[in-house]
């Protein structure tokens, strides 16, 4: 048959055999080292992933209350300017009249009536939105010239692994505050002083002279 020589049947057996041996023992070998790399590797992806996790529920509690307490600083802020039902968003205009003329001087004792509203408010803005932390303590404090809102938040929820990794959000501390601004009140105190100036011998002659200085005349 022109030279061709046919391979013994048994012959071919055995290096089928021996073929299958050689790539059995190599995929053995391959998921021992990758069983053994895993063993290594997964613990890591895993904190890993409940790391971010964990930091996107601290960005979300941390977002809600900064913004609690701008929203509770900023109505303040707008109420105290009136005569008002803070928690009701009822502004009282008849009663501004009422007021006294040196009100921006002295002030009345209607501003420390705001604090209870504003804490009452802040719960209300909160409204429970919060995952890992709670609010321990809340103060807020009102005078004629500033308004301030403090909170204190702890943790309350604790993981063995990641309370030591991320100690320092264990707890969360924000501070809002605004200085109050009252200019109808500035220009009816204003009006006063200058009607009353006016009547006094000389000093017309000199608001005329602060006026031409104010227009660059």
């Amino acid at each position: 048959m022109g030279g061709h020589q046919e391979k013994n049947p048994f012959q071919n057996q055995k290096e089928r055999l021996l073929k299958s041996r050689r790539v059995w023992k190599w995929r053995s070998m391959a998921g021992g080292s990758i069983t053994v790399e895993a063993a290594y590797v997964m613990p890591v992806v895993i904190f890993v992933v409940f790391a971010v996790i964990y930091l996107a529920f601290y960005l979300h509690d941390y977002c809600v209350l900064q913004g609690a307490v701008d929203r509770t600083v900023q109505r303040a802020d707008f109420y105290s300017n009136q005569v008002s039902d803070m928690e009701a968003g009822e502004i009282y205009y008849e009663a501004v009249n009422s007021r006294g003329v040196f009100y921006p001087i002295l002030g009345d004792a209607f501003a420390s009536d705001m604090e209870g509203p504003m804490l009452r408010v802040f719960e209300q803005g909160l409204g429970g939105r919060l995952f890992l932390y709670e609010v321990v303590s809340l103060q807020a404090e009102v005078d004629q010239y500033k308004i301030e809102l403090s909170v204190n938040a702890n943790r309350k929820i604790h993981l063995p692994i990641f309370g030591k990794a991320f100690y320092s959000f264990e707890d969360v501390s924000i501070t809002g505050r605004c200085s109050t601004h009252r200019p109808a009140e500035t220009v009816r105190f204003m009006e006063v002083v200058m009607d009353t100036a006016s009547e006094i011998k000389g000093v017309g002659e000199l608001k005329e002279k602060l006026e031409k200085f104010l227009k660059g005349d």
